[in-house]
C-alpha cells in the first residue's frame, strides 16, 4: 500500500463544519441514484438536521458566554468596588464600638472567631 501524498482538510468549528455537511448533502442530491453516498442519503440528511441544531446551540452558547462574562463584570463592580468598602467601613465603626464584647457583632451577623490561629498546618499529601 502506499503512502499518501494529500491531505484532506476537516472544518474545526461547528459553522464551517455545516457549510462541508451541507455539501455533502448538496452533491448528494444533484447525483442522485449515480452518488457514491446513495445509500446514505437519509442519515447524510439527518446529519444536516444534527449540524444545523449544534450551530444553534454553539450560538446560544456563545451568547450565554457573553452575558455570563457581563454579568461577573457587573457583579464584581457592586461587590468589590460599592458594597465591599462601605462594609469595610461599618465593621470598623462596629469593632470600635464593641471593642470590650466583640461577640456583640454577631448580631450584625458577622462571625466573630477568638480561638487561637493554628500555626501553619502542613499540606495534605498529593497522591
Amino acid at each position: 500500500m502506499s503512502k499518501k501524498n494529500y491531505r484532506i482538510a476537516i472544518p474545526d468549528n461547528v459553522k464551517e463544519y455545516k457549510d462541508l455537511i451541507k455539501n455533502i448533502d448538496a452533491q448528494n442530491d444533484a447525483l442522485g441514484a449515480s452518488s457514491p453516498l446513495v445509500g446514505k442519503t437519509a442519515a447524510i440528511k439527518q446529519a444536516v438536521i444534527d449540524i444545523t441544531r449544534a450551530k444553534e446551540a454553539d450560538e446560544e452558547a456563545d451568547a450565554l458566554r457573553r452575558q455570563a462574562e457581563a454579568l461577573t463584570e457587573e457583579r464584581n463592580t457592586l461587590w468589590k468596588e460599592t458594597v465591599l468598602p462601605a462594609e469595610r467601613g461599618w465593621r470598623t465603626i462596629l469593632e470600635g464600638e464593641y471593642i470590650e464584647n466583640v461577640h456583640k457583632m454577631g448580631d450584625f451577623g458577622y462571625e466573630i472567631n477568638t480561638s487561637p490561629q493554628s500555626g501553619g498546618a502542613e499540606p495534605a499529601p498529593q497522591p
